[in-house]
């Protein structure tokens, strides 16, 4: 449970008045008040305040109406000293990204003047105060709490100029009022991580798909929240890359430093129960520390700011690709600095997703290939998905759907192009012989099997499983070519196969045209009209992939009715067809048993040949496994997988504990080069197997 500070303490005004707090509970004399952020604030009991939103009693407040922070004591308020308690925001100055904090000026009640809180970055408000009201252990203070992964803000105030009417504090500019502030505490709020965090990262990982963190939060905090969801593993290193700018005369310079593993032992039994809603002046032995890199350079990661991702885009551009690719965890970024990140990940050819809930990560998700918003406010305007649920879950619902839709996407248009081959090789062998499919015919084919089986093999679910193997992201890569090519072989050899044997019956009479019109009543369409409806029908089976990405055809339940239906139907109509049902179709029923068991023969390799084809030739990647047996064609390498591979064979690199200076890195960089040279065949090989 938090530290409860009582409410005439200059601190507990300060978390009141900058919190945006909204009233969400009052049970027990407790009040709970919700944060802009959705983090929640326990202030106390009925001691502790209360939010009144304007439209009560203001005109204490002048003809203003601004929001009242008070506290929830019944007593009436009749002398200067409870009073005191009772503050109204005069003016609210709204966080931004680029300033990393927000201010207030308030007033309390019977006083003739105003003061100023600010809340916001450790780091920037300390900037803000004046040295001498920051604890000598400040710093020590502030990593103690950050590398245990909680969330840290600062807290300052100053007595503002009685002179500072209401109006001029309407207009005043920020920067005027924002300086020589007092520091007064650190307000520690626990991160605690979403119980969903952790096994979605495990999938994303199993399915060989990289997580990256984004943040605004401090980078002890990020790191540390990156151990507890799984981002980095426990054994695996974490190296901060510190950048500076050149500044008093000084080049660029990178500070490569590991960051320490921290386990729940380094707070104190005291501090794991009991995290103090505010800090002052605790003390704790600051144990950061650079140790060798282990030599295995696969088992660490980067943890980059915002800052030192500037630098390195500004004055170590080259150096940059090779922290991203190894970089997971990005703290401090401002919106520019995340669709920055976004677009250089693609650069490095990446397929990127972004996961975010506000409106700092808007144009981070515009510019990803797949945003999802995790809030309906201004991410979802952005984002082309938005999620109902606020937890990561749905980076998996995305990937699964968008895999199976793809494959959905490809079967159907692999199906609409065997459709029309199969009906025109029909259609032309019969032309030879001056006939042609009845009209019902073609209606049977068209909408009852055509429409029928197109419509409902989309039905298929995704897979419950994230696979590893990615689907195929080209309709004119060579096994779809090779798909459509050698199931419209199959068809062209069955359907002829089948007129060939009618022709070299004994009992077989050919057609013969006694007028301008067509004769459709005859041997040689109802073979074609059978053997086609069959094709159809099994390509349609054949191109309704299931695992990895879909779920086995049978649990498509409509799909795999209409076909059962169909193929019995269509079988229906080989061996027994009724009489009202030849004078319907306009078919010539065949008498002899014999030749139809035949034909049923070959209508079942039809069926074996297409199925074959497709799940033991395309499916098993025959062209990639003898293209990485006999090497015949290079594949082609994304820029991240050789530069991954490349970073593999630098050893000695990153230089942990030691700094990188800008001329250092020019002729390192040439070493480097020159190894890449050397290597650059074999790194084709190895990634091509």
């Amino acid at each position: 449970m938090p530290t409860v500070v009582r409410p005439r303490s200059t601190s507990i005004t300060a978390t009141a008045s900058t919190s945006d707090l909204t009233t969400t509970s009052a049970e027990n004399n407790d009040a709970l008040f919700a944060t802009s952020n959705g983090s929640f604030l326990h202030l106390g009991d009925s001691d502790s305040v209360v939010i009144q939103e304007p439209g009560s009693e203001t005109r204490k407040f002048d003809s203003f109406t601004p929001t009242v922070v008070k506290p929830c004591s019944s007593a009436s308020f009749t002398n200067v000293d409870q009073t005191s308690l009772e503050v109204g925001i005069v003016r609210q100055f709204t966080f931004t990204s680029s300033l990393q904090r927000m201010s207030v000026i308030v007033r309390k009640l019977g006083t003739n003047h105003m003061d100023i809180y600010s809340k916001g970055a450790p780091e920037k408000i300390a900037s803000l105060c004046n040295p001498d009201s920051i604890p000598a252990d400040f710093s020590d203070i502030l990593h103690k709490y950050t590398v245990q992964g909680f969330r840290v803000l600062a807290l300052s105030w100053k007595e503002l100029d009685p002179k500072l009417t209401w109006h001029q504090a309407q207009r005043i500019n920020r920067e005027k009022v924002e300086h020589n502030l007092n520091f007064l505490g650190l307000l520690i709020m626990k991160n605690t991580l979403k119980p969903e965090s952790a096994p979605v990262i495990k999938t994303l990982q199993a399915a060989n798909i990289r997580s990256v963190m984004v943040t605004g939060d401090m980078i002890l905090t990020a790191v540390s929240v990156a151990r507890n969801c799984g981002m980095v593993k426990p054994k695996q290193n974490v190296i901060i890359v510190n950048a500076s700018p050149p500044e008093d005369g000084q080049e660029a310079q990178i500070h490569w430093e590991q960051s320490e593993s921290v386990t729940d032992d380094s707070l104190s039994e005291s501090d794991q129960e009991n995290c103090p809603l505010l800090l002052f002046n605790e003390t704790q032995e600051q144990g950061y520390h650079s140790i060798r890199c282990e030599s295995d350079s696969r088992r660490y990661h980067f943890a980059v700011s915002g800052k030192a991702f500037s630098v390195l885009k500004t004055y170590f551009p080259q150096l940059l690709n090779q922290v991203c690719e190894r970089g997971t965890i990005f703290a401090r970024m401002s919106p520019d600095q995340k669709a920055q990140l976004v677009e250089k990940f693609q650069e490095l050819e990446y397929g990127t997703g972004f996961c975010g809930d506000g409106a700092n990560d808007c144009e981070a998700l515009k510019a990803a290939h797949a945003g999802i918003s995790l809030s309906e406010t201004e991410a979802s305007v952005a984002a082309p998905f938005t999620s109902k649920n606020q937890n990561i879950e749905c980076v998996v619902t995305v990937i699964k759907e968008g895999r199976a839709a793809l494959v959905t996407s490809f079967g159907c248009f692999k199906y609409m192009a065997l459709y029309s081959i199969i009906q025109f090789v029909s259609v032309l062998i019969l032309y030879t012989y001056a006939t042609n499919l009845a009209d019902f015919q073609f209606l049977y084919i068209d909408l009852i099997i055509t429409t029928s089986v197109a419509v409902l093999m989309g039905y298929t679910q995704s897979n419950n499983k994230l696979a590893v193997k990615k689907p195929a992201g080209s309709l004119i890569k060579l096994t779809n070519i090779f798909s459509i090519l050698s199931q419209i072989l199959v068809v062209i050899c069955f359907q002829t196969s089948a007129f060939l044997y009618l022709r070299n019956q004994s009992w077989y009479k050919p057609v013969k045209k006694i007028t301008s019109d067509d004769v459709v009543k005859c041997s040689e369409t109802t073979l074609m009209f059978l053997v086609s409806s069959f094709q159809y029908i099994f390509v349609a089976f054949a191109f309704s992939k299931g695992p990895p990405h879909r779920k086995l055809f049978y649990t498509n339940v409509p799909f795999t009715f209409v076909t059962v239906l169909l193929v019995g139907f269509t079988l229906l109509l080989l061996l027994h067809p009724f009489s009202f049902l030849t004078q319907f179709f306009q078919m010539v029923p065949f008498e002899n048993t014999h030749f139809k068991m035949i034909l049923l023969v070959i209508i079942v390799c039809n069926a074996v040949s297409c199925l074959f084809i497709e799940f033991l030739i395309v499916d098993f990647n025959i062209f990639s496994r003898l293209r990485r047996k006999f090497q015949w064609r290079k594949r082609k390498v994304k820029l991240h997988k050789k530069l991954d591979r490349q970073l593999q064979l630098m050893c000695d690199w990153p230089p942990v504990g030691n700094c990188t200076y800008a001329s250092d890195f020019l002729a390192s960089n040439t070493v480097a080069n020159s190894i890449i040279e050397q290597n650059s065949m074999d790194t084709s090989i190895e990634m091509s197997r």
